[in-house]
């Protein structure tokens, strides 16, 4: 796969995929705050501040190094924050080992939750 220097842009009716950007730290620091929104993803508990931008920095990089990475979904009309999509490779140590085959992973905004948003996003969800 020819690798991307960053994520393309893309649009449905309702949102706009994007790289994510400095500026995005504060919306999604907030979502990573909030524990329903953490509760199934990795520990569990809430992100710090730290860890947040380690985040977007990792979704930055993993476009040139990997040619696929994660966006950062807000809604067309509004430009508010929704979340982050798209597919990583973690390299993660793990039984059985998923090898090279990409993860695909989102994470929403409560107040995105339960609006047909994710089916939208992945043909195969």
């Amino acid at each position: 796969m020819q690798p991307w220097s960053s994520a393309p842009t893309l649009e449905t009716a309702r949102l706009i995929l994007r790289a994510h950007r400095p500026d995005d730290l504060a919306a999604c620091e907030a979502m990573r705050a909030d524990a329903a929104v953490m509760r199934f993803i990795g520990d569990g508990r809430p992100e710090s501040r730290e860890t947040v931008w380690s985040r977007l920095l990792r979704a930055a990089g993993h476009w040139p190094f990997a040619g696929y990475g994660m966006w950062c979904v807000t809604e067309k009309v509004s430009g508010r924050y929704v979340g982050d999509v798209g597919f990583m490779q973690l390299k993660r140590d793990m039984v059985p080992p998923l090898g090279e085959v990409p993860e695909i992973g989102w994470v929403l905004a409560v107040g995105h939750r339960a609006r047909g948003l994710r089916a939208r996003r992945s043909p195969h969800h």
